[in-house]
């Protein structure tokens, strides 16, 4: 996948999406709560037959970093309203502008470290992320399931107390 994404791509993915969507609506699963619908933005897109759509499973894994952190130099209003809404040009981390010293703020962009997960060698065969390393739309039927985080709990009420100073 490419980024910045060409524009040409922006149409043909909508429009796949609107019939995915309404396939998806004519045809709802009786348990499906939601829809995970990933299609890559390639070149393949814009290809007579268009890209293969499966039906998936979620790849149990994480992410790495969300964000990145970027310093806010001095700049005029305007720029630095694009540069904490991420919509600088220049599409770097540290946002550099003439003549600009550091003000001290401190911004956060979206800028998740995808590495490895579209990676074809460690998505196991009929998972979304193996889907989208293909080249191909994954759609996955989900279920929300809010659950605990597995680990070593604390034993005692003693060690459940929090030891923060406000």
């Amino acid at each position: 996948m490419t980024y910045p994404i060409p524009k040409a791509f922006h149409d043909p993915a909508h429009k796949l999406s609107g019939r995915i969507i309404k396939y998806l609506l004519e045809n709802w699963h009786q348990e499906a709560i939601l829809y995970s619908i990933n299609v890559p933005m390639i070149q393949g897109l814009l290809e007579g037959d268009g890209l293969k759509i499966y039906w998936t499973g979620v790849w149990k894994n994480h992410f790495g970093r969300l964000f990145k952190e970027s310093k806010v130099l001095s700049a005029t209003p305007e720029v630095k309203k694009d540069i904490l809404q991420g919509t600088d040009p220049s599409g770097t981390t540290e946002v550099l502008v003439k003549e600009g010293t550091d003000t001290g703020e401190l911004a956060f962009r979206f800028s998740p470290s995808l590495d490895g997960i579209l990676s074809a060698e460690a998505a196991p065969q009929g998972s979304d992320a193996w889907a989208l390393s293909e080249g191909a739309v994954s759609v996955t039927v989900l279920l929300p399931g809010f659950a605990e985080l597995h680990g070593e709990q604390p034993r005692t009420v003693t060690d459940r107390l929090w030891k923060m100073k406000l």
